[in-house]
């Protein structure tokens, strides 16, 4: 089992189901965690109500409503199986207190996710600050965490993706590989809004640059190869939950 955690106060939600659709049409077993503020993706899971559900989307598992990485394993044990039956966990987490600083340590992966608006950036770092007091008080070793880092729902302008980052420098990080760009057009946004209305997941209509950074994100954190890669996503746009 390996676990990638992604972080950032932005909506990701296309992106994680995104990649979720495509490491599932790639062979691989996978678990998406929903540990946003919001349960923002209770709507895939006709969770409305904040239940503690498990359900499967898109031939993959959805977890939301859970407060504790712990509960998951809970709510498994109920059907006699636990998280490590999954080959990939992804958690969506905006959630301070869902994974202790062991679990944060031991995950794969670490992705940092925001989109460029100035507010977004601002709001992840006090989350950074506010999570990583919680992470140094469970252990007074130093501790630096690595991150990739990915921006989301990019337009052509005049910024660029260094300059952004130049605004998270003075965090205690350790910066992994190049930064992923994946933009966003106009169509992608419709389709995002129809998936969420319909309650299905259409990877096809995705703009061809939204893929090509999904794909580019997917070697990064994988280490699949980019035949491998374009194969599985392929097969994901020929599918529909």
């Amino acid at each position: 089992m390996k676990t990638w955690i992604f972080t950032g106060l932005c909506d990701k939600r296309d992106l994680m189901l995104s990649l979720c659709a495509l490491m599932t049409s790639a062979g691989q077993k996978v678990l998406l965690i929903d540990a946003t503020l919001e349960h923002r993706y209770r709507y895939y899971s006709g969770n409305s109500d904040y239940r503690q559900t498990i359900t499967e989307f898109a031939g993959f598992d959805l977890a939301t409503g859970f407060e504790a990485f712990e509960h998951i394993n809970t709510q498994l044990s109920h059907t006699g199986e636990d998280c490590m039956h999954y080959d990939y966990i992804l958690c969506d987490v905006e959630q301070t207190n869902f994974y202790n600083r062991e679990q944060w340590i031991s995950a794969e992966e670490h992705v940092w996710v925001s989109d460029y608006d100035r507010l977004t950036i601002d709001k992840s770092i006090n989350w950074f600050e506010q999570w990583y007091q919680k992470m140094q008080a469970q252990d007074k070793a130093t501790f630096v965490p690595s991150f990739h880092l990915t921006f989301i729902h990019t337009i052509d302008c005049s910024l660029e993706s260094q300059y952004i980052r130049s605004h998270l420098d003075h965090l205690p990080i350790a910066w992994n590989t190049e930064i992923v760009t994946i933009p966003w057009t106009e169509s992608d946004m419709a389709l995002k809004l129809e998936n969420e209305y319909a309650e299905k997941l259409r990877i096809r209509p995705l703009s061809r640059l939204f893929k090509k950074g999904l794909c580019e994100l997917t070697g990064q954190i994988s280490g699949m190869e980019n035949k491998e890669i374009k194969r599985a996503l392929k097969q994901a746009e020929r599918k529909r939950a």
